[in-house]
């Protein structure tokens, strides 16, 4: 059965919150999953987040992840945002913070250091070689 898939997550939403309809997690998931199975990229993450918190059905890291991977492809930050904090962190890794973006870290380092050496090759201003 086809259906819009924006108006099956607004429903998922309202099971979920029990805005208008008893509260039924169940019904919310099922709602979620039709639309993300239609490729409704906010569904998705619904989806990903109800496996990760077991909300509907039974917690499932592996289920979590896949539909939170096919969100953040398609360009859903949160979902990217909710696969970061669900990656263990490296061994002898510390902990970013959470307004750090990992993938953006390597970047700014590589423009300290490129700025760094520009700064060390400028001469001052104002001064005469002896």
């Amino acid at each position: 059965m086809q259906g819009i898939p924006q108006a099956q997550n607004n429903l998922g939403f309202l099971y979920q919150q029990g805005q208008g309809v008893p509260q039924d997690l169940i019904q919310s998931t099922d709602w979620f999953r039709k639309a993300a199975d239609l490729g409704y990229a906010q569904a998705q993450r619904n989806l990903g987040r109800a496996y990760r918190d077991g909300q509907g059905v039974t917690q499932d890291r592996g289920q979590a992840v896949l539909w939170l991977q096919k969100a953040a492809a398609q360009g859903d930050e949160q979902a990217l945002a909710d696969l970061n904090q669900l990656k263990p962190p490296a061994k002898g890794a510390r902990k970013a913070s959470s307004t750090a973006k990992p993938a953006q870290a390597p970047k700014k380092k590589a423009q300290a250091s490129k700025k760094a050496a520009t700064l060390s090759s400028v001469k001052p201003v104002g001064t005469t070689p002896h």
